[in-house]
């Protein structure tokens, strides 16, 4: 079978495409503040934050006290490290306490393409302040802050600190959806593995990557020209049928079980997205 070598060559631009979320926060540089991405972050309070001690002794990590929306936040990278565990991985959104309360912190979507079911895990840190608070809400015109009105009810919801699932349905109406954390002068309000089951409009910026060889028949190798720091393999019908956070700059995915057809390999890095497409046959 002749091999065929496909490339994308190194872009400069913004493409629109529509895609689900699923974020866990794996693929995004730890302690990174408002990481660069999916979300927009708004950081209304402007305040500096609480930091970490475990005793008198002061947690370090990146960015620790800085002003933020939240924080890509990794509890076994901190020195020392914290007793604390993200819902899935290793990493979570954590939105700290600001030093002058209370919090006004966003988490915005990027625009919504059609109705689906907006969800995500979140807990408080810890209850010693009081439990972390929060909203939901959506706007049907754009993403500025005082476009939102809340869906939540109450002036805001409370959780616990146990790991705990809020699922939202987001009617075809809204364009956005959004978090805003509202605790006040509590300490960390943690935020994981958010969805949405629509579609959105995200604006990538393409990188250079190759997929190889195409057709496949037992594997695929997918490289680019930085470090890899998540693959999701699609099929036509939109269904997910590989993951991996690889954080090396090629990847082998084997395709021994998959059925023949089209694939599309969504390849990201610290720098943007690729989309590659290649086939299946056996």
């Amino acid at each position: 079978m002749k091999k065929l070598f496909t490339l994308l060559m190194a872009v400069c631009f913004a493409a629109t495409v529509s895609a689900q979320i699923n974020d866990g926060a794996e693929s995004y540089t730890t302690f990174t503040v408002n990481p660069t991405g999916t979300w927009t972050w708004v950081d209304v309070d402007q305040s500096p934050t609480y930091g970490i001690t475990v005793g008198t002794t002061p947690v370090v990590f990146e960015n620790s006290g800085a002003p933020m929306s939240a924080i890509v936040f990794d509890p076994s990278a901190t020195v020392p490290a914290i007793i604390a565990s993200a819902h899935s991985g290793t990493k979570f959104f954590a939105f700290f306490a600001s030093t002058t309360p209370p919090n006004n912190d966003w988490m915005i979507s990027p625009r919504l393409l059609s109705a689906g079911t907006f969800s995500f895990w979140a807990k408080s840190h810890s209850n010693a302040w009081g439990l972390e608070r929060f909203k939901v809400l959506t706007s049907t015109t754009d993403n500025q802050t005082a476009s939102f009105t809340a869906i939540t009810t109450g002036s805001y919801v409370t959780v616990d600190t146990a790991w705990t699932q809020f699922t939202y349905t987001i009617p075809a109406s809204a364009k956005y959806v959004a978090i805003q954390c509202v605790s006040n002068d509590a300490f960390i309000f943690c935020v994981d593995d958010v969805q949405y089951t629509g579609t959105v409009a995200v604006e990538e910026t393409v990188v250079e990557t190759s997929v190889y060889p195409n057709p496949a028949s037992d594997f695929v190798t997918l490289s680019a020209i930085e470090n890899i720091n998540k693959v999701e393999v699609f099929n036509l019908v939109g269904q997910l049928v590989f993951s991996s956070t690889p954080d090396n700059n090629k990847v082998m995915v084997s395709v021994n079980n998959l059925p023949n057809g089209v694939y599309v390999a969504r390849i990201h890095t610290a720098t943007g997205v690729s989309n590659q497409k290649f086939n299946v046959v056996k």
